[in-house]
């Protein structure tokens, strides 16, 4: 045993003192209470002699059974107001003391904590929680860590009258063991005391981080800092996110806490953090990019982007980036993180309307900081600040109150063009017919039999969980795309592909797996595997539609591999292709390597002007 724990100490004391603490030892609640009050009034080194009073009231073997609480009235008394003794002389005992303190101090702790709402005991008992308890330990952490149902009680929140903020003050610490240990524990023990539920304790987890970083305006110090790094080790050595960073399907808890708010709080802390000099604070902004960025990666990662563009994330990075190149502690750490989110991450998600929808509100509120702001100034920023505006300008156009949106109807063998609104909708794959004789004809002599079903992989539906906004708004901008690109990258293209190889079928890719497209004409062939069975019978009414119906294929970078849509863009004419596949034919033929440059400029030419006469006969055509 200690020896601040002897009760010789107590002889040390001045007389009136000393008459105090030994009937406090002897098993006085009345002194024991006393004491407490006076240790508060008394220098560290005559505080510590009453220790040995606390100690000897707090033996286990006095715990009473559930059954006995009411008739152990007195032992539970005493055990009480020793607990609050210790407490208040926590700051000063000395380390080597906890190892004999804790294994009484402990169990008690959690008698108290099982049934603090016993009305025998809560009136009469000032306890300290044990949350604020765990965070005066941080001295005797190793000791804490290796104590079964440490994690459980930390767990729990049973303390209604307790912030968010005190719930993992204990696990700040915890974790700083856990990090650096090979293999997570006493997860469950957590989930256990949250209530058995992983989304529980991502809840917790959320509302803590949120607690002590509630705004970007926050005032944050260097304990901030610390248990932001607890609690985020916590996060990511639980998941095995350090050595398992792609394997985002394992990452129990991070997937819950997405749930939770995660890339909300996240946010929040980067542009509270970012550009301090609070020591840690650079390496809790690493782990927050690096969790934000994982979010953003998984399956659900449009709708964190969407939710962290709402929370401030331009603000947040234009901040961790206005210091630059001269303050190596900052952009060092930041600068992969951010060009990462800036060359691929965003652009790539500015095709989906719940992800531009926010960015439209976002650009009027970083104007000042983007004029201070190094990584404003970066090629990197100015390129997706340009794409940025382009599809907010297309989202504009799209919920113009006059806006109309042309549709075709799917029979092939039909031409008529309406308002979208004016069509009768397939029940099983929603194609869109002008009556009900075309939907029988595509039945029965086109591909409708074979494709229709709710479960498409290629067309657009809402069984993908894409909203009616969500699939409009990317037709608007392959619409966009289409009509800015369709001189030289589609059609005169398409004629140098009828060229080279005529008479195979070809489609046109919009590839958007880097944000702004990229197009090109393929053979239909080349992608027949990847594309699935749904690829062949797209080809055959493309191929039936003399021109009236164009393969266009959308593809896109999401976290399972390349994602493909087939917007096709129909035509209320062949004309069109019919007249360019004559240009390809009159031309000379390709000598392999594909048009000379000076036929190219003339065909880019004549394909300008064939064009400009389509639309004078009345062209009509839409995604």
């Amino acid at each position: 045993m200690h020896d601040s724990l002897g009760l010789q100490n107590i002889s040390q004391l001045p007389p009136s003192l000393r008459r105090m603490a030994r009937s406090a030892a002897n098993g006085s609640s009345k002194d024991l209470e006393a004491a407490c009050r006076q240790i508060k009034r008394l220098p560290d080194t005559t505080a510590i002699l009453f220790l040995p009073a606390f100690y000897v009231n707090l033996d286990p073997a006095t715990i009473p059974h559930i059954d006995d609480i009411h008739t152990k009235h007195e032992d539970i008394l005493r055990a009480g107001k020793s607990i609050e003794g210790i407490y208040i002389c926590m700051l000063f005992i000395p380390a080597q003391a906890f190892y004999d303190l804790w294994p009484r101090y402990w169990p008690w702790l959690q008698f108290f904590h099982s049934h603090i709402c016993t009305e025998i005991i809560q009136p009469e008992v000032n306890l300290p929680d044990e949350q604020r308890l765990c965070e005066q330990y941080a001295q005797f952490i190793a000791h804490l860590s290796r104590t079964p149902g440490l994690a459980r009680l930390v767990g729990n929140t049973p303390w209604g009258s307790h912030s968010p903020r005190a719930r993992l003050v204990a696990t700040c610490s915890h974790t700083e063991l856990l990090g650096a240990q090979p293999e997570p524990a006493g997860l469950e023990e957590y989930v256990d005391g949250a209530g058995g539920d992983i989304s529980a304790l991502a809840s917790l987890v959320a509302r803590t981080i949120s607690e002590l970083v509630p705004t970007r305006r926050a005032r944050s110090s260097e304990d901030t800092v610390k248990f932001l790094q607890g609690i985020l080790k916590f996060i990511m050595t639980t998941d095995h996110i350090f050595d398992r960073p792609l394997q985002t399907g394992s990452h129990t808890l991070s997937i819950a806490l997405r749930g939770c708010g995660l890339a909300k709080v996240l946010t929040i802390v980067i542009d509270n953090l970012g550009g301090v000099t609070i020591p840690g604070a650079t390496t809790a902004l690493n782990d927050c990019f690096m969790l934000l960025g994982m979010s953003f990666n998984a399956p659900s990662g449009r709708h964190c982007i969407a939710e962290a563009l709402q929370s401030g994330l331009l603000h947040a990075m234009l901040k961790c980036g206005n210091n630059g190149p001269a303050s190596p502690g900052t952009w060092d750490i930041m600068h992969t993180h951010l060009d990462h989110f800036l060359q691929g991450v965003l652009p790539g998600s500015l095709i989906y309307h719940s992800v531009v929808r926010q960015i439209e509100g976002t650009l009027r509120g970083i104007q000042d900081i983007m004029r201070i702001s190094y990584l404003a100034k970066t090629e990197n920023w100015r390129r997706f600040l340009d794409l940025a505006k382009e599809r907010v300008a297309i989202l504009k156009t799209l919920d113009a109150p006059n806006a109309s949106w042309l549709t075709a109807c799917d029979n092939i063998a039909c031409g008529t063009f309406k308002d979208r609104s004016d069509f009768k909708r397939c029940s099983g794959c929603w194609a869109h017919y002008c009556s009900k004789a075309c939907q029988i004809s595509d039945w029965r002599h086109g591909e409708h039999r074979s494709v229709c079903t709710p479960a498409s992989i290629l067309w657009l539906t809402d069984h993908h969980g894409l909203t009616r906004r969500d699939r409009a708004f990317m037709r608007a901008i392959v619409q966009h795309d289409y009509e800015r690109e369709r001189v030289e990258a589609i059609y005169t293209s398409q004629v140098a592909f009828m060229n080279q190889y005529p008479g195979d079928a070809f489609y046109t890719a919009f590839d958007y797996t880097g944000g702004r497209v990229k197009i090109s004409v393929l053979a239909a062939t080349a992608s027949a595997r990847e594309l699935g069975p749904e690829w062949a019978p797209a080809v055959s009414r493309a191929q039936r539609s003399e021109g009236r119906l164009e393969l266009h294929l959308v593809r896109l970078a999401q976290p399972t591999g390349l994602r493909y849509w087939l917007i096709p863009l129909r035509m209320n004419t062949s004309s069109l292709y019919t007249r360019l596949k004559q240009m390809a034919t009159s031309l000379p033929p390709s000598t392999g390597r594909g048009l000379r440059q000076d036929v190219i400029s003339a065909v880019v030419n004549n394909v300008r002007a064939l064009i400009d006469d389509e639309e004078r006969a009345g062209l009509q055509l839409t995604h």
